[in-house]
């Protein structure tokens, strides 16, 4: 059994579980990066859902998870990563392979690109959310002219 299979079969016992609502807030988004040496490395979308899950769903979790895995996990630790960032990971391409290539690469990362401008590297911001796409409404007047 794969993690992301593993992941969704524990996931199934939670769902029956919790609220539909509470699974939903706090599950969605969820899977594990890798399992090694019995410590299954649970990735979330943010800061917030990783201590609450931390607080409030921990044992919950660690004893599904043992249940599923027929206790080759021990024990979960918590990562704040999307999936997409996850799967970037996996694709780049190790640093001495410019050197085997002959290339220097051209474009830099989108990482690269957040952190030069400013950004924070590993800010979990929703990029939908921008001032160039911001709607002023009555409301937001006097903030988005502060702004």
């Amino acid at each position: 059994m794969n993690t992301n299979e593993l992941w969704q079969a524990a996931l199934g016992e939670l769902e029956l579980a919790l609220s539909k609502p509470n699974f939903t807030t706090w599950f969605k988004n969820t899977f594990i990066a890798e399992i090694r040496d019995g410590e299954a490395i649970l990735c979330v979308p943010n800061t917030f859902t990783k201590a609450w899950l931390e607080k409030k769903y921990h044992t919950a979790i660690i004893r599904t998870m043992q249940n599923v895995s027929s206790n080759t996990v021990r024990r979960v630790s918590y990562r704040v990563e999307s999936r997409r960032e996850h799967e970037l990971q996996g694709v780049a391409q190790p640093p001495h392979a410019e050197a085997a290539t002959g290339r220097a690469r051209t474009e830099p990362s989108p990482r690269e690109v957040a952190t030069r401008e400013g950004g924070q590297g590993n800010a979990t911001l929703n990029p939908k959310y921008l001032f160039s796409s911001f709607v002023v409404g009555k409301a937001s007047e006097l903030a988005h002219a502060a702004a």
